[in-house]
């Protein structure tokens, strides 16, 4: 019925942009890494062949949501870049 509908409709579009957050802490966890575009492209590869990996990244992008991935690998990179 209608509420089935409006919770899907609402679902899908959260689902999708948690998801999209988890590949952006994953190119953000790869940057500056020498096997990033093997990795970025076999990850990519997989999403489009079975897409089920993106419940995955979703999950990501939820822990990242409340554990700030990004935020705290730039404050533990700028700690050791003043160490040295």
């Amino acid at each position: 019925g209608f509420p089935g509908v409006a919770a899907l409709a609402t679902a899908v579009p959260l689902g999708l942009a948690l998801a999209f957050q988890g590949l952006a802490v994953t190119h953000f966890w790869l940057r500056g890494s020498k096997s990033a575009i093997l990795v970025l492209s076999v990850l990519y590869f997989f999403l489009g062949v079975l897409g089920l990996p993106m419940i995955l990244f979703a999950l990501l992008g939820m822990l990242d949501a409340v554990l700030n991935f990004r935020e705290r690998k730039l404050a533990a990179d700028a700690k050791q870049s003043s160490l040295q």
